[in-house]
């Protein structure tokens, strides 16, 4: 079972995000660019299935923007991978995936300033993240819902931190957790659907 959007569209977002990024970068002083892939390991509250084990990927691009001394806006476009399973990397048993493009919208303050190279070791965020489902779909062992039922779209909030090991590279941690119910439906004896997950991944800035 699946439900898919036209991809176009995707590739018409990122295309034009690729776009204003970089002319943004390159065009204005306190702008940065950056380029990003990781792993998400998230499940969903409501499917009887404990624990972080569907892991999916994340990947995409970021625009990060200085707006008081170490405060800094960011606007990311994501592609990710999320969803549940009852083992972790494993396409057996009940599976539910679900990829989205993600927004992810949030202000970092930055600390440890590495002066003759001029970048801050550390930053803590947090902010909100738009998504909307591009695919999903269940495995056979999942009866009491089907993707079709999905809210496409996501609202969510995070919480994340960012270590860097040089002016170029660094790693993310963040936890992102959903605000609206992935499903809400009578039929599923007054349970509820309701998605979060962790990420760790590599960003490399111009």
């Amino acid at each position: 079972m699946s439900v898919i959007i036209n991809m176009k569209y995707l590739l018409v977002t990122i295309f034009l995000f690729s776009l204003c990024s970089i002319s943004t970068v390159e065009g204005q002083r306190g702008f940065k660019g950056s380029i990003l892939a990781g792993l998400n390991l998230s499940q969903i509250d409501g499917d009887e299935l404990v624990g972080y084990r569907q892991a999916g990927l994340t990947s995409g691009l970021k625009v990060s923007f200085q707006l008081k001394n170490r405060l800094y806006g960011n606007l990311e476009l994501l592609y990710s991978q999320r969803g549940s399973s009852a083992k972790l990397f494993s396409n057996k048993g009940s599976v539910t995936r679900i990829n989205y493009l993600e927004l992810p919208l949030y202000v970092s303050f930055k600390d440890w300033y590495i002066e003759n190279e001029n970048y801050y070791k550390l930053s803590g965020e947090v902010g909100l993240s738009l998504g909307n489902i591009i695919s999903a779909s269940v495995s056979e062992e999942v009866t009491d819902y089907n993707p079709d039922w999905f809210e496409t779209k996501d609202i969510g909030w995070m919480l994340g931190a960012n270590y860097a090991f040089t002016k170029h590279l660094s790693v993310t941690v963040r936890y992102t957790r959903s605000i609206n119910k992935l499903l809400d439906d009578n039929t599923l004896f007054e349970r509820y659907l309701l998605g979060y997950f962790w990420t760790i991944r590599t960003d490399y800035t111009f």
